[in-house]
């Protein structure tokens, strides 16, 4: 027990852990600044800081996006790179405009808020992640995005093997003979 909480290493397991208990507490902590601002907008209440000129109402409109609809994508690891940018937005206005005159106590929430969300930006959602799952049914299914899919495509129209990619590694098993085919020059 002494040894491991001194290792400096990354563990995968416990990386992909560590990224959905960062991405539900952030997203669920989020949701309660998000939804007292979503019931007022949806009550008619259009009072709300203007802090960029753009309108109180467009003002509003924004932050509920970020704080509740960005939330819960990131809650579920849906688009979390894209879902974290609204709320880093929103956190560096709340941070460095809204509360410009406050003291730092104002202002360390939204500052820590920031930096989490960067993080998920710069980290990704993880393995335990919906982003994870379509990525994972998305390259079986050799759509395109995916390196291999473009060497499908292109094999499957000219019968040829790409010289650029190459071709997946086979196993050979003991005393079966290797052949190689020379690659088609373009």
């Amino acid at each position: 027990m002494k040894r491991t909480l001194f290792l400096t290493g990354i563990h995968s397991g416990i990386t992909h852990f560590s990224l959905l208990l960062l991405r539900l507490a952030a997203g669920g902590f989020m949701l309660t600044h998000g939804w007292p601002k979503l019931q007022r907008l949806l009550a008619g209440d259009m009072k709300f800081g203007d802090p960029l000129g753009l309108g109180p109402e467009v003002s509003l409109v924004l932050v509920v996006f970020s704080e509740f609809v960005c939330a819960i994508l990131i809650m579920l690891g849906l688009g979390t790179r894209l879902a974290s940018v609204p709320l880093i937005v929103t956190m560096a206005v709340a941070a460095f405009i809204a509360h410009a005159d406050d003291p730092f106590q104002r202002k360390e929430l939204a500052l820590f808020y920031l930096v989490v969300f960067v993080v998920l930006l710069l980290s990704g959602s993880g393995k335990y992640s919906v982003d994870h799952f379509l990525q994972k049914k998305r390259y079986s299914l050799g759509t395109f995005g995916h390196p291999s899919s473009v060497t499908g495509l292109l094999s499957s129209v000219t019968g040829h093997r790409s010289p650029v990619i190459p071709a997946p590694a086979r196993k050979v098993r003991r005393g079966s003979p290797v052949i190689c085919h020379p690659s088609p020059v373009f």
